[in-house]
């Protein structure tokens, strides 16, 4: 009968895995800086606007706001970002609904403006 020396050591098996690995990790981290660019590219392009851009959950909380629209309301972004969307009731936004919508706005200096959003 054959004793075993140890436990046997296959052909690159662990070095082609961590290849394989690295490999990987490399991917993920040029999709990162890639989407790390979109963003940047993105956010330049809404910031530039003079337009109020928001973006919202279907609850009707806030989850960006652009700079117009925080002045708008006369309050900082970070204020508004979590918050129900000012201007309307929460009951009436629908996931499906792709209607354009006119609300009459007061902003923080107090004009009335017509706003039209989708």
């Amino acid at each position: 009968m054959r004793e075993s020396a140890g436990p046997q050591i296959q052909d690159g098996g662990e070095d082609t895995d961590h290849d394989e690995i690295i490999g990987l990790a490399r991917n993920i981290e040029n999709m990162a800086r890639s989407l790390q660019k979109v963003e940047a590219s993105y956010g330049g392009i809404v910031e530039d606007q003079v337009d109020l851009i928001c973006r919202y959950r279907p609850d009707g909380r806030l989850t960006f706001v652009n700079g117009s629209d925080a002045r708008a309301f006369g309050r900082k972004r970070s204020e508004l970002v979590g918050e129900l969307i000012p201007f309307m009731d929460a009951g009436q936004i629908s996931e499906n609904d792709t209607s354009q919508k006119e609300q009459n706005l007061t902003t923080a200096d107090g004009q009335i403006s017509c706003m039209l959003w989708a």
